[in-house]
């Protein structure tokens, strides 16, 4: 891989008088400074399999990580099987990592749990859940305490256009959390 393919790379080079970020500063997927990692979903186009209590899925990416739900910053699904979420990023990159931010309010825990995490270049909104388009960039599974973040690394493999989200479980469920980001190059 070239230097020049690498995006949203930390600032790597410092000259006298010249800060710069050897990997990424004359793109728009660099931060300011460039001193971290860009999220890949930040403002982008978000979906999920259903909509209820006021929790549209473009919340998850509209980068505040307040975990409290009722200062609506969070997505809510209504109870469904296999509720899923999911971000089209634009373009086609190299999947590292996805952290997604829990609520820490009451109702948080217990509903949270048994996640898979999907990467295509297909649309992922309409791919069936076990769709062979599908690379797994990982699972989540378990209880998850009140307000904790996930991080997901993906296998260095891993490259798509969509990132989803989804339950695993198929019992009538609600899917909620506040905050995802997704990192890549």
């Amino acid at each position: 891989m070239s230097v020049s393919s690498i995006i949203g790379k930390k600032r790597d080079l410092v000259t006298p008088g010249n800060q710069r970020c050897l990997y990424c500063c004359t793109t728009n997927l660099c931060n300011n400074n460039c001193s971290g990692f860009v999220n890949l979903a930040l403002h982008k186009p978000a979906y999920q399999s259903s909509v209820d209590f006021n929790g549209p899925p473009n919340l998850a990416v509209d980068g505040n990580k307040d975990p409290n739900y009722y200062h609506g910053s969070c997505i809510h699904s209504a109870p469904e099987p296999f509720p899923w979420w999911a971000v089209d990023l634009g373009n086609n990159f190299s999947i590292t990592a996805i952290k997604i931010y829990n609520r820490n309010d009451a109702g948080g825990d217990e509903r949270f749990m048994h996640l898979k995490i999907l990467v295509s270049s297909q649309n992922a909104t309409v791919l069936p859940r076990a769709s062979p388009a599908f690379q797994e960039c990982g699972n989540y599974i378990g209880h998850s305490s009140d307000g904790n973040i996930i991080t997901i690394n993906c296998p260095g493999h891993t490259v798509g256009r969509w990132v989803r989200i989804q339950a695993v479980v198929g019992t009538l469920e609600y899917f909620h959390f506040c905050e995802v980001e997704v990192f890549g190059y």
